[in-house]
């Protein structure tokens, strides 16, 4: 069966952006390349960049090759996970008395995320929204 032009553009399945983030993140973390990550599970290189790049539908097998090598699960792999890798920061600027304050706190309540206001802390801007598990990383230089 033929793939159509439309199918070839669309974008890729939820699953596989999931798998493609997953597997990127552990094998960074386990200071792995594409190179000895596809030696360690049998997988081609081509293949293991096309996984982590969302376009690789892996089969089943395939699947339970990768987590081996990477010492984990496949539901671990197919799984999203709460934790993002990137802080998320949000920097509200505008002029005196145009409303940053007031509408930074009921963002930071509605992200659930700690608001700072820096000029307080004689910080050259005036405020930010950042993770509680990131905010101790703030310190002026």
């Amino acid at each position: 069966m033929k793939q159509t032009a439309s199918a070839a553009a669309a974008p890729p399945a939820p699953v596989l952006i999931t798998l493609s983030r997953r597997a990127r993140l552990l094998r960074q973390q386990q200071g792995l390349t594409l190179r000895s990550l596809a030696a360690k599970s049998g997988l081609s290189l081509r293949f293991l960049m096309d996984v982590e790049a969302g376009r690789g539908n892996i089969s089943i097998r395939r699947l339970a090759d990768l987590a081996d090598a990477l010492k984990t699960t496949a539901a671990d792999l197919v799984t999203v996970h709460s934790e993002d890798p990137a802080p998320k920061i949000v920097a509200l600027l505008g002029v005196r008395g145009s409303g940053k304050t007031t509408i930074g706190r009921r963002l930071a309540r509605r992200l659930k995320v700690r608001f700072i206001e820096l000029d307080k802390h004689n910080w050259p801007w005036s405020m930010a929204l950042v993770p509680l598990a990131r905010s101790t990383q703030l310190a002026p230089a």
